[in-house]
């Protein structure tokens, strides 16, 4: 999405290479934002970021969460390829899930389908609901959903799913139109 370069984050991801660094180090100042105590719920969100950890390696594909250790790995890749606002988004929706593993929850619900896995669903509403504070459009977050392992078809009910309303998910024709993200 050529206009993502143009709209800045709150809080600027700062990825300062491969190694594992602290969640804070990598973006500095969530603590201060509404999201954070989303994603926290009901745990302290100072310990949460104190101790969440992103490994960032040398390699190509998105972020995602150990489900054994609760880090974020991050492809160093991704984080130069992506405009900071999706890095942003992503980096918040991956600290959902390592609260969910810390919490003991499974975060990963094979072999149900990705949209319909309760902790995807969580984390995609939380990030729905922070792209609506930064005064993102349904129609922007509709793209930010279209990621290579989720079919067109599932889209819409990942989108209900998060609470998006029906008007701002697209139908026919407008979601052909629709480009992926990534």
């Amino acid at each position: 999405m050529a206009e993502d370069e143009a709209i800045q984050p709150p809080v600027q991801p700062n990825v300062p290479g491969e190694g594992i660094h602290s969640f804070n180090e990598v973006v500095p100042g969530l603590a201060k934002r509404e999201v954070a105590q989303a994603i926290a719920g009901d745990t302290d969100v100072d310990d949460l970021l104190e101790a969440a950890r992103v490994v960032c390696f040398r390699g190509e594909g998105f972020p995602r969460v150990d489900d054994h250790t609760g880090h974020i790995l991050c492809p160093t890749s991704y984080t130069r390829e992506q405009p900071p606002i999706v890095v942003y988004l992503d980096l918040a929706h991956e600290l959902v899930h390592v609260r969910q593993v810390h919490d003991g929850q499974q975060v990963y619900h094979f072999p149900e389908a990705y949209v319909d896995w309760p902790t995807e669903q969580e984390a995609y509403r939380i990030t729905y609901e922070e792209a609506k504070r930064l005064g993102l459009s349904d129609e922007w977050f509709w793209r930010y959903l279209s990621v290579p392992w989720i079919e067109d078809t599932e889209i819409a009910t990942l989108a209900r799913a998060i609470g998006m309303p029906e008007s701002g998910i697209p139908t026919g024709e407008e979601r052909e139109d629709s480009k992926a993200r990534h």
